[in-house]
């Protein structure tokens, strides 16, 4: 069985406007919304422009406030 939580994870980040911090492997973070996303990368908001980030950069997401997607689960 093949579970998916980026997809219930990133649609709810995008559908309620909430905001999150993208942590990259750089060690680089930025405080956005998710405004899109695909297989490959997320485009996040930071509130002055849309800036593209590769999934496979990221080291997490961290919402300011729980999902339902982690409260069900």
């Amino acid at each position: 069985m093949s579970v998916n939580f980026q997809e219930p994870y990133l649609l709810e980040l995008k559908t309620k406007g909430r905001e999150a911090k993208f942590r990259l492997h750089s060690g680089d973070s930025l405080t956005g919304k998710v405004k899109a996303y695909d297989q490959f990368v997320i485009v996040v908001w930071d509130g002055e422009r849309d800036i593209m980030i590769y999934k496979n950069s990221l080291s997490f997401i961290e919402p300011k406030e729980k999902t339902a997607v982690l409260q069900n689960g």
